[in-house]
């Protein structure tokens, strides 16, 4: 629900945050690609011809980072850190997009969230968390204590028309069939201890 006194409430400023990430892709002409879906720009390059090379050496340290960590969140703040902040190099006021590092902030969530070992679902608090693949059979060993619509795969894609899209995947349809497999092998104690503490 939306503040009465002007502002914006933490839940909504959350869900502009994931507004921005699409709508900087179309204003910078980069491609915003998710989990399983990339949606291209209208036009070859960004304003003033901007040269839209991903800096990949950066890309892979916050891919490893969210690998260690397991499960992060997107930008919201919670209770498992969050990437955006990391990329900023502390806490963030507001939305990350009137951050100074407002546009590296959203190279790296485009590039983690197009690897094919991270998934964004809304599992922690509604928000977007990022859950690294190595996490994937304990989450589906454990997938029965938690709402299957906190599990389903999300994608914000900003298409063709303008318009601003969420398509969700539902669980368990996104996880690949070894990690299914994988998750058989596991105890529910085994599953428990690979995640953090909030989701035990």
């Amino acid at each position: 629900m939306w503040t009465t006194s002007g502002g914006i409430g933490a839940s909504e400023m959350a869900v502009l945050d994931e507004f921005l990430v699409v709508v900087l892709a179309a204003a910078v002409g980069a491609p915003f690609t998710s989990s399983n879906r990339t949606v291209q720009p209208a036009g070859p390059s960004g304003p003033g011809g901007i040269d839209h090379e991903i800096d990949v050496q950066s890309s892979m340290e916050e891919l490893d980072w969210v690998r260690e960590q397991g499960v992060v969140m997107q930008s919201a703040r919670g209770p498992v850190p969050s990437l955006a902040e990391r990329v900023a190099g502390g806490p963030i006021r507001g939305s990350w997009w009137g951050h100074p590092s407002g546009h590296e902030i959203y190279r790296v969530l485009n590039e983690v969230r197009a690897s094919p070992d991270v998934v964004a679902t809304r599992l922690i608090n509604g928000k977007v968390t990022l859950i690294h693949r190595r996490l994937w059979p304990a989450l589906v060993r454990v997938a029965d204590r938690f709402a299957s619509d906190r599990l389903a795969a999300i994608e914000e894609v900003h298409t063709g028309s303008g318009a601003h899209q969420t398509i969700a995947v539902a669980f368990p349809d996104w996880v690949p069939a070894e990690d299914s497999t994988a998750a058989d092998l596991l105890t529910v104690d085994e599953a428990l201890a690979q995640l953090p503490a909030c989701l035990r």
